[in-house]
């Protein structure tokens, strides 16, 4: 070689080395479904008139779901309207007592509470009256119907419970501590759901739970599913999330 040669430079690639564990990403099973489970009660109890959804029912906001016997109910309001009226007039009567000087000032004070308390008995049985029916608060599909006609409840017992629509559906899936911390907002992933075994679907992460589930000690991962809003809800899905740090990343120099 002459005196002073140099081999030329040589392009080289240097690649980060992974596990097998960390290449083949995260791998997590999960249940798919509404990323919203509204469930949807009566506010006072008594007993079930009408339900007019079956599960799996598509429904749009507004519509009537269920609505209670309302006999008893509608008495109450008529009630409370009676009680209302008369609290009317005898805070007028003793008003016009009192600007006759023929009633006192403290008898006039207790007929102006006894009429606020007869309003507010009025505005509670109304209330009470326009919650005795159940409509549907956004579009959704129906996951669970937990009565029929006839059946008596109690106040805030559930009596549907609807997969809302408005924030979409998802796979949500539970991961141990070191895989929850590797899987970020927006990794992508691969799903596939064990009775369509032949298909696969993309999604990506879209929530990371910040703390444990106290019963698995897992982290909650929501993930979307793309092209999947005509699969019922409850599918169990198997998730590959190409999570932070689950591929190399390659330099040049």
């Amino acid at each position: 070689r002459p005196r002073g040669w140099r081999a030329p430079a040589v392009s080289v690639s240097v690649s980060t080395v992974l596990s097998g564990a960390a290449a083949a990403g995260v791998i997590a099973t999960g249940t798919f479904g509404s990323r919203d489970e509204i469930p949807l009660a009566f506010k006072i109890g008594g007993f079930v008139s009408r339900v007019l959804v079956d599960e799996g029912a598509t429904v749009h906001r507004g519509q009537l779901l269920a609505s209670l016997d309302l006999r008893e109910i509608d008495a109450a309001v008529a009630k409370a309207h009676v009680g209302f009226d008369k609290a009317q007039r005898d805070q007028a009567r003793m008003q016009r007592l009192a600007a006759d000087s023929v009633a006192t000032l403290v008898q006039l004070q207790d007929a102006t509470s006894a009429l606020d308390a007869a309003r507010s008995d009025l505005i509670t049985a109304t209330v009470n009256r326009e919650y005795a029916a159940i409509v549907a608060p956004e579009a959704g599909i129906v996951l669970q119907r937990q009565v029929t006609a006839g059946s008596h409840v109690s106040a805030g017992a559930t009596i549907i419970l609807l997969g809302g629509t408005r924030r979409g559906r998802v796979l949500r899936v539970g991961l141990p501590d070191r895989d929850a911390l590797r899987v970020t907002l927006g990794d992508a992933a691969t799903i596939r759901f064990d009775a369509l075994p032949e298909r696969a679907f993309i999604g990506r992460v879209q929530l990371v739970g910040r703390s444990a589930d106290p019963r698995t000690g897992t982290y909650a991962v929501e993930i979307t599913v793309n092209g999947a809003d005509a699969l019922p809800s409850g599918l169990v899905g198997t998730a590959t999330i190409a999570a932070h740090g689950a591929t190399g990343e390659a330099s040049s120099g």
